[in-house]
């Protein structure tokens, strides 16, 4: 390639079948700027364009804020912009510096929403845009000189997120456990459930963490602060002897969950418990095991002058010392 050249074109990688089926073939909705007739006939059909979204009760909204010319607001949830684009053509012309701030805490989202309101015309000083989280709105009221004359919040994930396999939102398809709004901050949701299988849940909940040899369901179940109950799936002998000697709990369930008999032992490991009831072995818990030797076989000890005190006063050592006074007689 010579200098100054364009790079060689790329195809783009086909799809079976007419139709994209997957998120990321659909490259015509994913564009809608350079593909507007194509997003059209998909909103034709009543569905929703991948990665747009379709703002609801529009004309409510407006009926009830009811924007005018010159009025400064605020949308704390922008999204994909559809309520903002229609608050601004109710506030412009005529809004003074700022006619409609929009604050959104998708960082990935935000970048496409802000160049498409601008393909669409509006831009500063008409509209600002700013990444940050609508708990933080009480910063911006500066922003709107003497304030705003109406605030929008409509919280919630939309079809952006949701249909996106990376963000992680939705079962539709394999994806990161991510649930992030804005991937940067925090930790995905992966991570946070690594943690929670670490604690101890009841309820009707279970936390699900696949792993792919047993040796690592191992590793997995005994790194936790508790240990009270298991239970081990399967129809192999030696996998369930194998599951009972290296898990660190009190019972393990084989093929089931719940079913044992009232005379059991039951215990808890770490900070389970330590506890064994509804059986005789429970007695354990308050016992305490010690030795005991005793020399009886000479009976001799210290002679003692005749009215003086016994070499050894403490009672107990008395006892043992008349005990053997009666052995050697």
């Amino acid at each position: 390639m010579t200098e100054g050249a364009s790079p060689p074109h790329k195809r783009r990688v086909r799809y079976s079948g007419t139709h994209p089926r997957q998120f990321e073939q659909k490259y015509k909705e994913l564009n809608p700027l350079a593909h507007a007739d194509a997003v059209e006939k998909v909103l034709q059909r009543g569905q929703t364009p991948a990665g747009m979204h379709r703002p609801i009760c529009v004309e409510e909204i407006l009926a009830i804020l009811n924007p005018q010319p010159g009025e400064r607001g605020l949308d704390a949830t922008l999204g994909f912009g559809g309520h903002t684009q229609a608050l601004l053509a109710r506030v412009l012309p005529g809004g003074g510096l700022v006619g409609l701030v929009g604050l959104d805490v998708d960082s990935v989202e935000l970048p496409r929403t802000r160049a498409r309101l601008q393909g669409l015309g509006f831009a500063a000083p008409a509209l600002t845009l700013h990444h940050s989280n609508f708990s933080e709105l009480a910063s911006f009221v500066p922003v709107g000189g003497a304030g705003f004359d109406f605030v929008l919040a409509d919280l919630g994930v939309s079809s952006m997120q949701i249909d996106n396999p990376t963000r992680g939102f939705s079962f539709k398809a394999d994806g990161p456990l991510d649930l992030r709004l804005d991937p940067g901050q925090g930790e995905p949701a992966s991570a946070l459930l690594q943690s929670v299988t670490r604690e101890e849940v009841f309820g009707p909940v279970a936390v699900v963490t696949v792993s792919d040899t047993e040796d690592e369901a191992i590793l997995l179940a005994i790194d936790s602060d508790y240990g009270l109950e298991a239970s081990v799936w399967t129809r192999e002998l030696n996998t369930v002897h194998f599951f009972i000697g290296a898990l660190e709990v009190g019972v393990v369930w084989v093929s089931g969950f719940g079913d044992g008999d009232t005379m059991q032992p039951f215990r808890g490991s770490a900070r389970s418990g330590n506890s064994r009831d509804k059986h005789r072995v429970s007695l354990l818990s308050y016992t305490r095991s010690k030795s005991a030797w005793f020399n009886l076989g000479s009976c001799t000890h210290p002679p003692t002058a005749p009215g003086s005190a016994p070499a050894h006063s403490d009672p107990l050592r008395q006892g043992l010392r008349l005990t053997a006074d009666r052995c050697g007689r």
